[in-house]
């Protein structure tokens, strides 16, 4: 294969002489107060730092230098479909953008809050979001966005960990099904929770519920503050590896901090825009994203507006907000070039509408590619969009950590390589992204397709994180200690013939059944192959003979009839078989309505892995929907009652057969029933015994 651009391109960006080179040039894109003159600091490895002498803003970068030549040119749009008011959709210029962060900014100022002071910004995706991201930054601040909707708990941890000087919430938001958030009574209980009873508090009023329990000096309406405020037309002066953010990683028990530079995102935004998204200042961008994960941070917000380009900031999901159209009718209505999504949401509209009817509804020219993360895009739902939107459509599943602040690899759509697409598959490594494949010992594995442990040499691109808010110590021990060298991503993946890069899944999602290796993604790949499937996950259960054995749950597509239930799920048996082999030992499937998910479509393995195991489990807060679980306890238990009613007769007939085994001893039976008859005899019998 030739890989041309791309093979000279990355060979530039990883070797010793040439990555700085390379680094520095991606930065002369941006506007700097201070030009660096040293790109990169290797002084206190393993912290090492990029741009370390330079002096930036990222809000200059996004707003300010727009603002002559651009500053009416459409910069956001926002869309909340399902909000039962006149008011579903604002937009704002460039010009409008820079007037609300420069008020915040400088009311955020009269509050107290200076350089390196934590905001935490807990609300649903409104304009106010990204006011406030960017106005935390503009004076120096460090936004801390948490998904809105979180329980009160899991905010009091952040508000504990963090300790922030003020708050940014709403009155409410709006979920699926026109469920109502009360984003304020949460806030109020988190406050108690955490012991900080006088933390300022911003409150944005909404149409859906407004709220009157304001408590005196401490709650101030956002807009109130707005309308006496006075623009901050200053940036502050920014060291490029003074912090920009912090986000706390997701699905762990004490999550952590995870810390980010101005400089390095700046400069990898600029760069991923232009080559992975191919977004320019003509564009526009569609993130249906929360503006609380990392891609909308760095895709949807600031890379985005870094290029200058058009984006829009949905409150919905795919489905159900209020129906299944509204990914089709925003791209169709503002001309989008590019959609950011995950492969779920997809899945989700695939389910609903199976035939792709309502894509024909709308003219969708416009749509070059879609751009998936957090979970694996399969053929099914690739073909699915090439199908009803455009068979040239570029699909890119790319391979994004919070702790990496970007792309790790991907796919590129015009910029000097595009490659042949490989479902499931996260393509290439971006540039300085050395991805190692380790084995056990830590030892490079140079086969191909050969599973284990993915990991990244040290030193990381300029997005890397800086480390763990206050814990230097934990940030070290938990990246950096495994594979000395290396940052350990916690995921396991191999090369293919082609060099592609696959990511199957967590490194602790890999199983021993029967003392094989095998991959949970992969028996989710086949499952989702079968027509009538939509989705499907795939967790262990602990078995006494094997160790473990995969289950898969699966949700069957919408108006595909299933005659006859056992018969079906047997047929998947024999699919996984037949494509990965009868060591997977996979005997198991469950029929849900559907799967455990974040807000961002991330199916919860680990929840379905504690429910079928029958373990303790406590519901993660970033989960869409806690009512699923309820379902997903309901299916489980009706498929071991069908196992059990199928295996009743099998242990009757096994129980009989061991004691004729037992009677072997005797001499009667010995009489009867010679050697040369068992070992005929006993295969015939046990396959019988399994029919």
């Amino acid at each position: 294969m030739n890989i041309g651009q791309y093979n000279k391109l990355y060979n530039e960006s990883v070797q010793e002489k040439s990555k700085e080179q390379f680094w520095q040039k991606a930065a002369e894109n941006l506007h700097w107060f201070k030009k660096p003159s040293k790109i990169l600091d290797k002084s206190q490895p393993p912290f090492y730092r990029w741009y370390s002498d330079g002096e930036i803003n990222i809000c200059y970068n996004a707003i300010d230098r727009h603002q002559a030549q651009h500053g009416n040119k459409t910069a956001l749009i926002w869309e909340s479909p399902s909000l039962k008011s006149s008011v579903q959709s604002e937009t704002y210029t460039y010009k409008q953008l820079y007037e609300n962060v420069a008020k915040l900014a400088w009311v955020l100022k009269q509050f107290g809050v200076k350089k390196g002071d934590r905001v935490i910004i807990y609300l649903p995706n409104v304009p106010e979001a990204v006011f406030s991201m960017l106005a935390c930054s503009r004076i120096g601040a460090i936004h801390v966005v948490v998904y809105g909707g979180y329980p009160a708990k899991e905010l009091a941890g952040r508000i504990i960990e963090c300790q922030p000087k003020l708050i940014i919430t709403a009155s409410a938001g709006i979920e699926r099904g026109d469920k109502i958030i009360y984003y304020k009574g949460i806030v109020d209980a988190a406050l108690e929770m955490s012991g900080q009873h006088n933390l300022i508090s911003l409150i944005v009023q909404r149409d859906i519920h407004m709220t009157s329990n304001f408590v005196l000096k401490r709650d101030y309406d956002y807009y109130t503050a707005l309308k006496i405020a006075q623009l901050e037309t200053e940036c502050e002066h920014m060291n490029s590896n003074d912090p920009l953010y912090i986000l706390f990683s997701s699905g762990e028990n004490h999550p952590k901090g995870i810390v980010h530079d101005h400089a390095g995102t700046a400069v990898y935004c600029d760069w991923q825009m232009k080559h992975i998204l191919d977004i320019g200042s003509n564009d526009t961008l569609f993130s249906a994203t929360d503006v609380g994960w990392i891609v909308g941070h760095i895709f949807m917000i600031y890379g985005a507006f870094i290029k200058g380009a058009t984006t829009i900031l949905y409150e919905g999901r795919s489905t159900g907000t209020p129906d299944n159209i509204q990914f089709w009718r925003i791209i169709d209505k503002y001309n989008v070039k590019c959609l950011f999504t995950n492969p779920t949401s997809i899945r989700e509209i695939r389910k609903e509408d199976p035939n792709g009817m309502n894509t024909k509804k709308f003219k969708l020219t416009s749509l070059q590619s879609v751009h998936t993360t957090g979970e694996h895009t399969d053929q099914e739902t690739s073909e699915y969009l090439k199908k009803h939107i455009n068979k040239n459509l570029f699909i890119n599943n790319i391979y994004i950590q919070q702790e990496i602040g970007g792309a790790i690899s991907a796919n590129y759509p015009q910029s000097f390589q595009s490659f042949q697409d490989k479902p499931g598959s996260v393509t290439m490594p971006c540039p300085s992204f050395e991805v190692h494949i380790l084995d056990n010992q830590n030892k490079k594995i140079e086969e191909a397709n050969k599973l284990g442990k993915v990991c990244l040499k040290t030193p990381l691109p300029p997005p890397f994180m800086l480390s763990l808010f206050n814990n230097d110590e934990i940030f070290m021990k938990k990246y950096l200690g495994d594979s000395p060298g290396y940052y350990t991503t916690g995921d396991a993946g191999f090369f293919d013939e082609d060099s592609y890069l696959w990511v199957v899944g967590r490194i602790d999602d890999i199983i021993k059944t029967g003392g094989k290796k095998l991959s949970m993604s992969s028996v989710e790949q086949v499952l989702q192959s079968a027509p009538e499937i939509v989705n499907a996950a795939v967790v262990s259960k602990y078995d006494e003979t094997l160790g473990e054995v995969p289950v898969g749950f699966v949700v069957i597509e919408k108006g595909k009839l299933i005659k006859n239930k056992q018969q079906f799920l047997s047929q998947l048996v024999d699919l996984v078989d037949v494509e990965i082999g009868s060591y997977a030992n996979f005997k198991q499937v469950i029929i849900v309505p559907r799967l455990p998910q974040t807000r961002n479509g991330e199916i919860l393995r680990s929840l379905l892995k504690k429910i079928i195991n029958e373990e303790n489990y406590k519901i993660p807060p970033s989960i869409e929907d806690e009512s699923v679980v309820e379902e997903i306890k309901n299916a489980i238990q009706e498929s071991e009652k069908k196992i059990q009613k199928v295996l009743s007769p099998i242990n009757t007939k096994i129980k009989n057969f061991t004691q004729d085994i037992d009677q072997i001893e005797s001499p009667s039976y010995k009489r009867r029933y010679s050697k040369k008859d068992s070992d005929n005899s006993f295969k015939g019998l046990t396959l019988k015994l399994m029919k």
